[in-house]
């Protein structure tokens, strides 16, 4: 090893923190650069205190100034002390403005000094120029307690440079965290959805098991049998009234009294309606159809009887139909509709829940990103996270 590597520094080792410290520990720093602050705002205060005193002296030098005796023309004199008396105007603006400034937080104060001073520069600058055409000593004593106190303040701000950039760090670290925080807090509000969501599916695929368990119970019973038996007979009384009614339709010669109509519009008008629609009409249009034959001398075999048969067959099935009790086949159809009503609110709800885990997808991989921001700055502070 040669003589030099013995003084060189060595590398400052790397420090580690827990995830689940880091609360606590940006808690800590900000306590401690706190009290660093206060030292450093303290400083300040005191040398704006000492800027302010100054400037009042000099205010009062400033109005005191005589340029008679100096050799200038009037017009030129005139011009040097309205200059002054604005110049003296922002100075006093500068001292009101700098008594306002609130020490409580380091980054406002200096942000707010900074602004006072370019704020005076700014609106100073021209009567400055103008007035140091004739006075010159003491306006340049003025802009040297300025220029003196922006030196100091900057050197009190590079003295705490490595402790402000530090706190600053601090700061970042502080902001990504809660960023953090809150992100979790999303995923948790789409756990806790998803949870809820589920119970409520799990509601409604109980209830889905309950209607279906009435609906077999039903069906099994006697009163559901014997609704089914009674539908089956008048089902069957229905079947054969059709079965009559067609009989009755092929008995008839539709072609005979389509050639002996052809040129009655109006008749062959019901023929064809007849025709096509045979069972809509037969009872609505009997004495039309009844008519037609006579006129055509057209008998249909046992037309009347046939006639008087369906008629009577209709009424059957309507008394049926109108005494027949569903209470079983409706209060079963009542909670199919309920099944089928809980069976899309289910899908709808599945489809809640994908967005919600998609949400946390995309929150997680925000998390991610955060904790990947948070490393970062630690590392440039020479500092490991660990999870």
């Amino acid at each position: 090893m040669g003589i030099f590597d013995f003084f060189r520094k060595k590398p400052q080792e790397q420090s580690k923190i827990e995830f689940a410290n880091l609360e606590s520990f940006i808690s800590g720093k900000n306590k401690e650069f706190s009290k660093n602050s206060e030292l450093i705002l303290e400083q300040i205060k005191q040398r704006t205190y000492s800027l302010i005193s100054n400037l009042n002296q000099d205010k009062i030098t400033l109005e005191n100034i005589s340029i008679e005796h100096k050799k200038a023309e009037d017009k030129l004199k005139q011009i040097v002390i309205d200059n002054l008396k604005k110049y003296i105007i922002n100075l006093n603006n500068l001292t009101e403005k700098l008594k306002t400034i609130d020490y409580s937080e380091y980054t406002k104060t200096t942000e707010h000094i900074n602004f006072t001073l370019n704020d005076f520069k700014k609106r100073s600058m021209m009567h400055y120029e103008k007035a140091t055409i004739l006075i010159g000593d003491e306006l340049g004593k003025v802009n040297d307690s300025i220029s003196d106190f922006s030196k100091d303040v900057n050197n009190i701000i590079k003295e705490n440079q490595e402790k402000i950039k530090y706190h600053k760090n601090i700061n970042e670290i502080e902001k990504e965290y809660n960023s953090f925080k809150s992100t979790d807090l999303l995923i948790k509000d789409s756990e806790n959805q998803i949870s809820e969501i589920k119970n409520r599916i799990s509601s409604k695929e109980k209830e889905i098991n309950e209607y279906e368990n009435t609906i077999s119970k039903i069906k099994k019973s006697k009163v559901f049998n014997e609704e089914l038996k009674e539908k089956g007979n008048i089902y069957q009384l229905k079947i054969e009234n059709d079965n009559d009614i067609n009989e009755l339709k092929s008995k008839i010669d539709f072609k005979k009294l389509s050639q002996l109509f052809h040129s009655d519009n109006k008749k062959m008008n019901t023929i064809n309606e007849l025709r096509e629609h045979f069972k809509e009409n037969i009872l609505q249009n009997k004495e039309k159809i009844e008519s037609l034959l006579r006129e055509s001398d057209t008998k249909v075999q046992d037309y009347e009887s046939s006639i008087k048969k369906i008629e009577s067959n209709i009424l059957t099935i309507k008394k049926k139909e109108e005494s027949l009790i569903t209470k079983s086949s409706d209060e079963i159809k009542d909670l199919e509709n309920k099944m089928h009503r809980n069976k899309n609110e289910i899908s709808y709800l599945n489809q809640d829940i994908e967005k919600e885990e998609k949400k946390k997808i995309r929150f997680n991989e925000l998390k991610k990103s955060t904790i990947d921001k948070i490393k970062a700055i630690l590392i440039s502070m020479n500092i490991e996270l660990v999870q």
